[in-house]
């Protein structure tokens, strides 16, 4: 085989590895999904998106920062608005409104990035608003019914007396957010 047709075979390989290493994080986002939380309790970042009340379980996220200037990702999805450059390191945003619409949505300056880790790298979601923490019993988290629009981005809903909120899943939104991938 010649070098030139080497390389190409070599790239194509590549592109062959993370595109199935993408099928198999969407299988592990779809078992973690159905997965309800079994502590007694879990402790929670609660956010607002649009209108609707979600929540990070807090052992994913990092930290929450205002939104600075992304830089564009060439061919992105309308829901990745970009790159956060935090202390030296690129981290890829996620619009979660963007996301659950499917439509592109201009941030705005009041917006917040929540720095998390979906186990493999860290990634932004991009809300509206963080709300705070709080702790959940676990008897207040029930299954996501069946048809809701954004079942698969769920852990469950968290249903105490107030509002309900959403149990998100980041592993979930990442797999399903067709971020680019990682270099190797």
């Amino acid at each position: 085989m010649s070098p030139p047709a080497n390389r190409q075979a070599l790239l194509a390989k590549i592109s062959d590895l993370y595109r199935e290493a993408h099928e198999l994080r969407c299988q592990l986002a779809t078992l973690s999904t159905s997965d309800a939380p079994n502590q007694s309790t879990l402790d929670v970042l609660v956010f607002r998106v649009g209108k609707e009340r979600g929540a990070l379980p807090l052992d994913a996220v990092s930290e929450a920062v205002r939104i600075a200037k992304l830089t564009p990702l060439p061919e992105a999805v309308v829901w990745v608005p970009g790159l956060l450059n935090l202390r030296g390191q690129s981290i890829p945003v996620i619009d979660a409104k963007a996301q659950l619409t499917q439509r592109a949505r201009k941030p705005r300056l009041s917006d917040v990035v929540i720095v998390c880790s979906d186990g493999v790298r860290p990634v932004g979601l991009l809300v509206q608003e963080v709300v705070g923490t709080h702790r959940i019993a676990a008897n207040d988290i029930e299954q996501t019914p069946d048809g809701l629009a954004f079942a698969p981005y769920l852990l469950g809903i968290i249903r105490p007396e107030q509002t309900p909120t959403l149990l998100i899943s980041i592993e979930a939104v990442v797999a399903r957010s067709n971020l680019p991938e990682e270099e190797p």
